[in-house]
Order: C-alpha cells, then structure tokens, then sequence
C-alpha cells in the first residue's frame, strides 16, 4: 500500500512538472551541403556550407498565459554552421566585442494580447520580415533577394517591436536603440511594416532607415543614413505563385550631402511539380541612379526543392550575377543539399 502511494505521488509530482514546461518548445533547423561559387576574374571554389536553404539553428519557444488574454512570451534562437559547429552569427560589435552570440538569431521577450504583441530584445528587421514573404527563394539558396536589394542587418540590437493585426491588415513597428553617448540618433535603425493579405493575395509596403554611428566621417555605407521603401506582393494561381517586388533606396553622406539613389525590381515565381516537388526561379535587377550605372547588376536564378516527409527536403538552385561596367566581376552561385526541420 505504501508502494503504490509511493508511485502515484511520484506520478503526480512528475506530470506536475511535465505540465509546468508544456509551454516551452524546443525547435530547430539542420541543413547543410555543397556549394560551388565562382567569378570571372578567380577560379571556382567548392565548399561543404551550413544554412543555405534555412540557416541551421536550435531554439527555445515559451509562452505563460497571465490571464486576462494576456500571455508573456520569449524566444532565444542560436545559430549555428553544421559543418564546422562554430556559431554562424558571432561579428563582433561595438557591445559584443568578442565576437560571439549565444542566441544571435533571435533572443527576446514580450507580452501578447489578442492581436497585438510587444518584443523587446534582438529581432529580424520588418524589412528582412518582408522579404521572407515576397522573395520566392525566401532570403536562401543561390537566388537569395539579399544578393542585390538593400538588406541592412537583417536583425537589430535593442529593439523594441510592436505588431498589431486586424482581419486581413497586419503592421509592425521596431525602433532599435543606438546606444550611443550625447546622441539619440546615432546608429539608431527604424522599421515598419505593413501588410494586406487576403484570399490569394498579400501585398506589403515595408520602410527601414540606419543612421551611421557617432563620428562617422566620409562617404560609404558606415558614414551613411540610408532609407529604403520597399513594395511587394505575392499572388498565388493555385497552380503557381507570382512574386513581386520594387524599392527605392537612397542615402546621404555625414554632412547630409546625397551620395546614393538606386532602385531595384523583382519578378519571380514558385510553381509546385506533383505533390512533393517546387520550383523556384527569379529576375532581379538593381538600377543605379546616382553612380552613373556602376553599381548595376541583373540576377537571374532557379532552383528546386523536393519534400521527402513534412520535415525533411532535399534542395538545389543556380544564379548567376552580371555586374556593370564589364570591368567588375560576374559571378555564379551553385548549391544542393538537405535540411531537416524538427
């Protein structure tokens, strides 16, 4: 009789715990392959890579329901190179100074209430959102819409987020601190996001603006407060999806002078093959309006990816780059691979 009191108390105690951590997840992402990148001006090299169709990671999700409708949420995410095990986000910062992240994909923690959300930590940019959802290669593979559109940092440091839906409208709003001493604006970034999605369209409207640290001096990107709009909308055919995609970047020097105007354009498409095939393929084009033309380039590229259970799929893509004037290097970008989501 003991025993059996004994057990079931043990029983209790542990389904108590089991109960308190159901609402921690621990989720992840293991892809690695081959790649092949060339130029026209130096011989190609191969390469086994980590992350190049999602960037390999291993995550904890929570959430504690505090009443009310509002719950306390958090996510920490570390990214990692499968193929060596080194940490794929560790540049050194001006607050990281060793150069290592923990959790450098995401690290965060908030509060949800119904539609709306509060995060407040290290988090994607709305503009690297935004990409997410219009690029047809989804920000990976050889096709990567980063390759030419103005990325920025694809995550920012001391930010605080507010998203917010209502029906078919979403937005979202992320103010990243600058942190820097006598300046509130030095090295701050902004970013909003706003979307419309409904039936088989979605369509966004996404802004990001950097200034440049304190005592940046010169032209080039460190010294430049750079403000991109971006528009873009995905339709989806049932048969195929069609992916659009238009920004206007500009930027101004430290002494407020401009010193960049480029546009860039996008026209791809996914189109699914049987019922575990998808092909992938993009044009993109990047107009420089204020270099007379040095910094054109055209992308085009395709790819394909093939579902061998709901987590696991292999992968392959092709780009190639042509940059103008013909005196810069051309370059193309093979890879193929697996990842396994769990």
């Amino acid at each position: 009789m003991k025993l059996r009191a004994i057990a079931l108390a043990a029983g209790t105690l542990l389904a108590g715990a089991a109960t308190a951590q159901s609402n921690v997840v621990i989720y992840g992402i293991a892809d690695a392959g081959i790649a092949r990148s060339d130029t026209s001006t130096t011989p190609a090299v191969w390469r086994l890579q980590s992350g190049q169709q999602s960037g390999s990671r291993i995550g904890f999700r929570g959430t504690e329901d505090l009443g009310g409708g509002l719950s306390a949420i958090f996510v920490l995410e570390n990214g990692f190179s499968i193929d060596d095990g080194s940490f794929a986000q560790s540049g050194a910062t001006a607050t990281t100074p060793a150069g290592t992240r923990l959790f450098g994909r995401q690290a965060y923690v908030g509060l949800k209430s119904g539609n709306g959300t509060l995060r407040v930590g290290r988090l994607e940019t709305p503009m690297h959102a935004a990409f997410l959802v219009v690029d047809p290669f989804a920000t990976n593979l050889a096709g990567n819409i980063e390759n030419v559109f103005n990325p920025y940092a694809i995550r920012m440091d001391n930010t605080i987020n507010l998203s917010h839906s209502i029906g078919a409208f979403s937005g979202e709003l992320a103010y990243g601190f600058g942190e820097q001493a006598g300046s509130i604006s030095a090295n701050r970034q902004i970013g909003a996001n706003f979307v419309y999605s409904a039936g088989p369209l979605a369509a966004m409207a996404t802004y990001h603006q950097a200034k440049p640290s304190a005592g940046a001096t010169g032209a080039g990107s460190a010294a430049d407060d750079s403000r991109t709009l971006l528009l873009g909308a995905v339709y989806d055919f049932k048969v195929a999806k069609l992916h659009l995609a238009f920004a206007e970047n500009r930027s101004d020097d430290a002494l407020g002078a401009a010193d960049g105007k480029s546009r860039d354009m996008m026209i791809g498409t996914t189109v699914k093959v049987g019922a575990s095939g998808t092909v992938l393929a993009s044009w993109i084009r990047k107009d420089d309006r204020f270099g007379a033309g040095t910094g054109d380039r055209d992308q085009l590229a395709i790819g394909y990816s093939h579902s061998l259970s709901a987590r696991t799929n292999l992968y392959t893509s092709f780009a190639r780059t042509d940059r103008k004037p013909a005196t810069q290097a051309d370059s193309t970008l093979f890879n193929a691979g697996i990842r396994h989501r769990f």
